[in-house]
Order: structure tokens, then sequence, then C-alpha cells
């Protein structure tokens, strides 16, 4: 049964994706949404969601992933027939078919991100919560173990004894939750007691937290130390610190290997891709209660983010990749970098390669205007740039009128044609 025009309503507007379906978010009495519980995420009417004429539902456009709204008359028992390809809701949890080799594409996206790490440490303490973060972190980096040959020890630190009975628990409960992983995979457990602390803000749980860690790394002699940070925590930290008033340079919050040894693999891989992995690999993991307090500021800037996707589909993607460009110009504006990457033999290769492209289309623009090209266009720059990023060490080709020369350690044109 099709859900009409006149049975939605509220504050969230979806006309703008869905033109003559829907007026706003919200629903009438007369329908029930259901807020599917994935493991991954909570879906709410603020989702993009399309119509599905055949069975009354709305759809999130994710795998594994859905939105419904279903007449109250047409629920049985708490379970809702989707159709073959959809699986089913039980209750709160939603079940359905997994991408095939799921586990397989996932751990390529991690090795891939990890060969690109110029000096990758071996001896590696991975920081588990219990989170479904932490907990595929240290799942993916045993996969690879042996690949990358890393020694791994788990350390988990207890935020000690609070007031709060919620708390207690899960505490206790994600601290076994990590000892038993560890010890499951044959790895050195490391932890702290539970101790009476007076930790109030974000800050004071996450000062506490690098205390043990960066204590624990120095008593074992570890070169780094592996934390589950992934593509929505990135762009939540820099929201929070262009909230707070922080210069382009602060968008650059966290890095795949930090100066201070800090690993993060999964800064490309999204939460919804990092919970399918630890479900492919059959693994539980605990949420803390303190994740669904409205008044913590990362919180309220990740609800945000979720409302701006619902607006605007890709919306998270194209911020981060703005984000990225005003850090990398950032950095490089407070570095002078035009007299370090242009010579009088040509443009230095090694540092070429690591501007952003706005950068190497500026640089590349003077460049050939000393060799006197005066006519281009920015598409031709853009080419350009494409043949120059090449992985040939060696190369030739004629480009604009001239003959360039790609050299290990160069990039100039070699003479006029």
């Amino acid at each position: 049964m099709p859900v009409r025009n006149d049975q939605i309503k509220g504050s969230v507007c979806l006309k703008k994706h869905f033109p003559g379906l829907l007026s706003v978010g919200g629903f009438h009495k007369g329908v029930e949404p259901l807020r599917v519980q994935s493991p991954n995420h909570l879906f709410s009417h603020r989702d993009n969601i399309v119509h599905d004429q055949d069975f009354g539902v709305f759809r999130k456009h994710r795998p594994q992933l859905l939105f419904l709204c279903i007449p109250a008359s047409h629920r049985r028992n708490g379970q809702v027939r989707l159709g073959k390809s959809s699986g089913f809701l039980e209750g709160q949890r939603a079940v359905s078919r997994k991408e095939p080799n799921f586990k397989k594409s996932f751990l390529q996206k991690v090795i891939r991100d990890l060969r690109e790490v110029p000096v990758l440490p071996r001896k590696i303490l991975v920081a588990v919560s219990g989170g479904a973060d932490s907990v595929g972190l240290l799942l993916a980096l045993s996969e690879i173990q042996k690949l990358f040959r890393f020694q791994l020890t788990v350390g988990h630190v207890h935020h000690g004894i609070s007031k709060d009975h919620r708390q207690n628990e899960f505490r206790n409960q994600a601290q076994q939750l990590a000892k038993e992983l560890a010890d499951s995979k044959g790895f050195q457990f490391l932890s702290n007691e539970p101790l009476e602390t007076h930790l109030k803000s974000e800050a004071d749980f996450r000062t506490y937290r690098y205390t043990w860690l960066i204590q624990w790394q120095e008593q074992h002699q570890l070169e780094a130390i592996a934390l589950g940070h992934h593509f929505e925590d990135l762009l939540e930290t820099q929201m929070m610190r262009l909230a707070r008033g922080s210069a382009r340079l602060g968008l650059g919050a966290m890095v795949p290997l930090s100066p201070q040894k800090r690993l993060r693999p999964f800064l490309n891989l999204k939460k919804a891709e990092v919970v399918q992995f630890v479900e492919s690999m059959g693994e539980k993991w605990l949420e803390d209660p303190s994740n669904d307090q409205g008044e913590n500021l990362r919180v309220q800037m990740r609800q945000w983010l979720e409302d701006l996707e619902g607006f605007c589909p890709g919306g998270k993607e194209n911020l981060s990749k703005s984000f990225q460009r005003m850090a990398q110009m950032a950095l490089e504006e407070r570095h002078p970098w035009k007299k370090d990457v242009m010579t009088k033999g040509g443009i230095r290769r090694e540092i070429y390669l690591g501007l952003s492209l706005p950068r190497k289309m500026e640089l590349l623009v003077d460049y050939i205007r000393t060799h006197g090209v005066a006519s281009y266009t920015s598409g031709q720059i853009k080419e350009l740039v494409k043949r120059l990023d090449g992985p040939e060490k060696k190369a030739r080709f004629k480009f604009l009128d001239r003959e360039w020369a790609l050299q290990p350690d160069l990039i100039k044109i070699v003479y006029d044609i």
C-alpha cells in the first residue's frame, strides 16, 4: 500500500529530492514509522529514501541498510515481509543479504592505504575500546598481520568507576570483551585497574586514555599506537575545530600516520563499512551509552552531518574533499614551496607529487610560461597533471608543443618542437 502525500508531515523537507511524492518528513498518526536499528546505524526519516510501490516501504540506498514506513495495519507479529532481495525486519534488527566478498574488498582497501604510509611501523599497540571501530581495527590488522609482519599488542583503557550504573556495566563488559578478543588471537593484552575517576568532558577522557596508551607504548617499546578512527570521525573532528574557530591548517586533523606515531588505517573507510566487516567476521561489539548523550558536541555534529546528507546526498563526501584541499593548501602556504620545487633544471618531482591539484596547476602554469607557452586552457593543464602524475619513473611525451621528460627526480621540458 503506497504512502500518500497527506500521510506525511513534519519539519524535514524531502520534497526537494522526490517532487510530487513527499511534502515533509515526520509521519501522520495513521502511519507507524519504524526506526530500524541495524548494528551500524539507526536510520530515521532524515535519511535519503525512495518510494517502493510494491511493498509500501521507503528503502535506504545503501547496502544492508533499510528505512521502512509501514502502516500499522500491515505489521504482523513484529515482522514485515519486504521482498526476496530485501530481507526481514525482526523487532529492532534489520537482517539482509551480505555483499559478496565484502571481507576481501574491505581488507584490500586497508592494505592499499597502509602501503601508502612511507615508513610503516611493525610493533603496534592496537587500542581496543570494545566498540565496532576498534574491534574492526584489531580484526583487520590480525588478518593482514603476516603480509606486513606486524607484531600486535592489544591495549584497553578502563575509564574508571562511574556513578552511572549503565556506564559501569558497559566499561566492565568492554574490558572483558577486549581481553577475550586478544586472547582468542594470541596477542598480549594490556589494561588498567578500574579506579574511581572524576572525568567529565570528552577532553578529560581523551587525555586519560592517551596517558595509559603512551605509557604502555613506551614500557613495551612499541613503535606506534593504532586507532580505529574512520571517515566520519575525521569529518566530525574537522567540523568541531571549525566551530571552535580553527584556521585552515587545523583542518588537517588526522593523518594515516602522525608524527606522534598514531596509526589510523580506517580514515578512508566509513562507519558502515567497518561494521559490516566486523559482522562478516562473526564478532560482537558494544555500544557506549554515552554516544547517545545529546549534550555531547560530537553527537550534535554527527546528527547535523546526517541531516546534511539527507538534504544534500553526497554532501559529507564533498565537505571532506573541500576540507582536505583547504588543509593541504594551508600547509603549502605555511612552507614556501615554489622556490623548493622549481629549479633551473626543472621541477623537483618528489615535492611536486605531494602538492594539491590547485598547487600543481599553478606551478605548471608558471613553468610553461617561462618556456614561452602563452596559449592554454584549464582543461589542458589538468590533462598535463594527469600525465605527470603517472607511475612511470622515466617517460617522454609531447604536449602543448613541447617535449616533456619524466625522470626519477625531475620533470622538465627538453626542447621546443
